[in-house]
């Protein structure tokens, strides 16, 4: 009797929803969102109208979902709206693995932070929708992280702290000269929330000052889900399995082979990651020119 084990499917070759299953679970979502507001705006299954934001109408008429909808909208069917998606899910994995390993609820309460500062800056910035914003948010989070990880932009190789302002200079000259004024918002949102959380606690005479505090019911939400509080992994379980309290890491760490690593300066090339993980799994034309020459949905 042949007593090998069986061979386990590796996701690589589950295609597509091997792939989605792989995404982690808070960008997942958020992802999912963008995609069925999209495609629901452009199949006008609900108007278009319905996701704009327009204050008179939520103070007025008490339309309180449009700051909702309207900050998880990336846009009608375009290349714009796709390249959005894709960098949230580029750069959000990446936050979501590594600065904010184990604590989905941290990570979903970032979210929500910057979404409440474009909001804020919406009664100023009067724009309908705020999805590319918020994902811009995320980048400029991820990039204040990351600063000296080096990231390779169309033809050059940049700091991860200047990403940002390198994917502002190619929404610029892609848009025909139109200032990215909703991406610059987003670059502001995600800058704030890293100054709050990140910064400030560590300046003199505000040591441990903590503004922003991920709610208790969330991580209590988080963990019936079964996303967690504390780092995942087989150190985690053995302390848990110990008796030993096990607390969630800090942003800017992770946690490999059971030690706390401080990893803001040396994570991974998440776009480089991201283009390979897409390449292997999914297959298709068209596609969008980026770096190399090379399109996405290509080999």
């Amino acid at each position: 009797m042949d007593r090998r084990p069986a061979r386990q499917t590796q996701p690589d070759e589950l295609g597509f929803w091997g792939w989605w299953s792989g995404v982690p679970v808070v960008t997942r979502h958020v992802m999912a969102i963008f995609v069925f507001l999209m495609l629901g705006t452009w199949a006008r299954l609900v108007g278009p109208r319905v996701f704009l934001l327009d204050w008179s109408e939520v103070i007025g008429k008490m339309h309180l979902w449009r700051p909702v909808f309207s900050g998880l909208h990336p846009g009608s069917v375009s290349s714009g709206a796709v390249m959005t998606i894709y960098f949230f899910y580029v750069f959000g994995s990446q936050l979501e693995r590594n600065q904010f390993l184990g604590v989905a609820a941290d990570f979903i309460w970032m979210l929500v932070v910057c979404w409440a500062f474009l909001m804020v800056i919406s009664v100023f910035v009067p724009f309908a929708i705020w999805g590319r914003a918020l994902a811009m948010a995320a980048i400029q989070v991820w990039a204040q992280h990351n600063k000296t990880t080096p990231m390779r932009l169309f033809l050059i190789t940049v700091p991860g702290v200047y990403v940002p302002l390198a994917m502002l200079a190619w929404e610029w000259i892609g848009g025909n000269g139109e200032f990215p004024i909703q991406s610059i918002c987003g670059v502001v949102a995600g800058h704030l929330y890293y100054f709050l959380t990140a910064t400030l606690p560590q300046l003199p005479g505000r040591e441990g000052t903590v503004l922003i505090k991920t709610p208790a019911f969330l991580y209590q939400w988080c963990e019936s889900l079964g996303t967690g509080r504390g780092p995942v992994g087989p150190s985690s379980a053995t302390q848990s399995q110990q008796g030993q309290s096990v607390r969630p890491p800090r942003p800017g760490v992770t946690i490999r082979n059971g030690q706390i690593v401080d990893n803001s300066q040396t994570a991974g090339n998440p776009l480089s990651s991201g283009l390979s993980s897409v390449r292997n799994r999914m297959s298709g034309g068209g596609g969008y020119n980026w770096g190399s020459g090379q399109k996405l949905g290509e080999s």
